[in-house]
């Protein structure tokens, strides 16, 4: 039985180098393989690209809209042999998308790997990341650590900054990496706490203060 299997990771953690990487391999011994993206993803348009090796664009077979259904392409991916499908920026499909893919899995015994990030600035989880989460056969931190742009450590936050500034929840949900005005860095928690306390010059969970019972 085919996998559907979701590799996570934070801005600058490789995601779409390992996708590339996996594509590269794949292809390198005969297999044929289908690249997916969202058409949300509108960096470097209908090409994948990554951040590192002086950034790497590769063209996509599939730019997926938001109302667009996989169905359609089950049958065409079967009949040319199709060995495995990639999907990058895969926060970015619905719910609907991700049902699709993992039934296409399982149905017609091809696997699926997806690339994306887990969680939004505001810590919420992506709506295709979350349907992931809930469906996915395998779930994987990628192994290769981001680290925190502050203080080195391994990041886990993907923070959005406007204008120099981190952004708080209530923002706009979605902005493309690269975007004017806006910029994503890669943060641990504590340094996520600490540079949204700078800004705010407020806690940013009121922990009310409690006497500690001494023996």
């Amino acid at each position: 039985m085919a996998l559907l299997r979701f590799f996570y990771g934070t801005m600058s953690s490789g995601k779409t180098m390992a996708l590339l990487m996996a594509q590269y391999n794949l292809r390198n011994i005969g297999e044929k393989v289908i690249i997916l993206k969202p058409s949300r993803d509108t960096k470097a348009n209908d090409c994948i690209q990554t951040r590192v090796a002086g950034g790497i664009e590769v063209p996509v077979d599939v730019l997926l809209k938001p109302n667009e259904s996989l169905v359609e392409y089950f049958e065409q991916w079967a009949e040319e042999n199709v060995s495995r499908i990639l999907v990058d920026e895969v926060q970015f499909l619905t719910k609907a998308q991700v049902q699709e893919l993992w039934y296409f899995t399982k149905t017609y015994n091809i696997p699926v790997d997806c690339y994306g990030l887990k969680s939004q600035f505001d810590l919420s989880l992506f709506k295709g990341s979350s349907s992931l989460i809930g469906i996915a056969d395998e779930i994987s931190e990628l192994q290769t650590i981001a680290v925190c742009t502050k203080c080195g450590e391994k990041a886990t936050i993907n923070a959005r900054y406007k204008n120099g500034k981190i952004e708080l929840p209530g923002g706009e949900v979605i902005v493309i990496d690269g975007s004017d005005a806006y910029e994503y860095k890669p943060l641990c928690g504590k340094c996520y706490i600490d540079e949204v306390e700078r800004l705010t010059g407020k806690p940013l969970i009121k922990i009310p203060k409690r006497k500690i019972n001494r023996i």
